[in-house]
């Protein structure tokens, strides 16, 4: 009888010892995942604030030069658009064109952002 309450004892023990360790275990994943977020957290934070830095939206006079494309002052004015069709699209309803075609040494109203 003896030896069945040593052994009831060290398996108590051991289920004792074995949930203390997942306990323990599981705490410092929780204070890892923490200092995980709080790192990336605030990395992400100060690139949102910077890329979140507001630009005003300005229009500029240009003069079209030789070879200039509505596509070409796309990619020189339209960085701050996703799509260059929209910046295209913008550029004629400004300037009132009517079709694709600019000729060199017109002037052309182009957003900018400052």
């Amino acid at each position: 009888m003896y030896s069945n309450s040593r052994s009831y004892h060290r398996t108590a023990t051991y289920r004792i010892f074995r949930n203390r360790t997942a306990i323990v275990i599981a705490g410092l994943i929780l204070v890892l995942a923490g200092i995980a977020v709080l790192l990336f957290g605030q990395n992400s934070e100060t690139s949102s604030v910077e890329a979140s830095t507001v630009k005003q939206k300005y229009y500029t006079s240009i003069e079209v030069d030789n070879g200039d494309t509505l596509w070409s002052l796309a990619e020189e004015y339209g960085e701050r658009y996703q799509d260059r069709d929209v910046f295209i699209s913008e550029v004629r309803t400004i300037n009132q064109l009517k079709g694709d075609s600019i000729t060199a040494g017109a002037s052309l109203l182009v957003p900018v952002y400052r």
